[in-house]
C-alpha cells in the first residue's frame, strides 16, 4: 500500500464506500480482494482529499492482515492508523490554541475511540507473540482511553462493551503470568459490565 502510483487511481471513488465494501469483503472472508478494495480506499483517501478516512483504513488493514496471520504487518497498520490520528491532534491542539478553545469536539472523540480500538487490538497481538510487558502497557492505555470516552458518555453501549473486552484481554495476561487472583477481580469486573449490559436490555 505505497503512494507512488496515485495517479493510476480514480480520484473521484470515495474512500468511505470503498471501505464499506471491503469490509463485507473481510465479514464475508474473501481476505484478498479486501485487500484490493483497501488499497483503492488508500489512494483515494489521497486524491480525494479525505485523509481522515486513513485513520479507519489502516485500521482495516489491520484487521485483514492479523486474519491472515501476518502479525508483522498488521501491527504496522494499527501503529500507521494510530499515527494518522496524532497528526490530527496535533493540528486540532494548535487550532484550539490560536483559538483559545479547550474543549473536546465531537471529531476528537472519534479519534479518542479509534485510537482505544487500535491500542487494544495492538496489545492483543502483543500478547499473542509472547510481548506481555508491551501488550500491558498497551491494554492500560485502551483502559484510559474508554474511561475518557465514558467520562463523557457514562451511558454508552459500546465503549462499556469494549471496556470489558479490554479488562478480559488484561485478565488472560495476568492469567499466563500465574497472577490468578488479580486475572479473577478483572474477569469478575468485565462480567459486571456485561451483566448490567444485559439487565438494561431486559428492562
Amino acid at each position: 500500500m505505497q503512494q507512488d502510483t496515485l495517479d493510476i487511481f480514480d480520484s473521484s471513488e470515495d474512500p468511505f464506500e470503498l471501505l464499506r465494501q471491503a469490509t463485507n469483503l473481510r465479514n464475508q472472508g474473501n481476505l484478498e480482494q479486501a485487500l484490493d478494495l483497501l488499497v483503492r480506499a488508500e489512494h483515494s483517501a489521497f486524491a480525494s482529499r479525505k485523509p481522515e478516512s486513513l485513520v479507519v483504513i489502516y485500521s482495516v488493514v489491520g484487521d485483514v492482515f492479523s486474519s491472515l496471520e501476518d502479525f508483522e504487518r498488521s501491527l504496522r497498520y494499527f501503529e500507521k492508523s494510530l499515527q494518522v490520528i496524532k497528526l490530527f491532534e496535533a493540528e486540532d491542539a494548535d487550532v484550539a490554541e490560536d483559538a483559545d478553545v479547550a474543549e473536546d469536539g465531537g471529531a476528537d472523540l472519534v479519534f479518542t475511540e479509534w485510537s482505544a480500538l487500535n491500542e487494544n487490538k495492538i496489545g492483543k497481538l502483543l500478547f499473542r507473540l509472547g510481548q506481555t510487558g508491551e501488550a500491558e502497557i498497551r491494554f492500560n492505555r485502551a483502559f484510559v482511553l474508554y474511561e475518557k470516552l465514558l467520562s463523557v458518555d457514562p451511558e454508552n453501549v459500546q465503549h462499556l462493551s469494549s471496556l470489558a473486552k479490554v479488562k478480559d484481554n488484561v485478565g488472560n495476561l495476568l492469567s499466563s503470568r500465574g497472577q490468578i487472583d488479580e486475572a479473577c477481580v478483572v474477569h469478575t469486573e468485565a462480567a459486571d459490565i456485561r451483566r448490567n449490559l444485559r439487565k438494561r436490555e431486559s428492562e
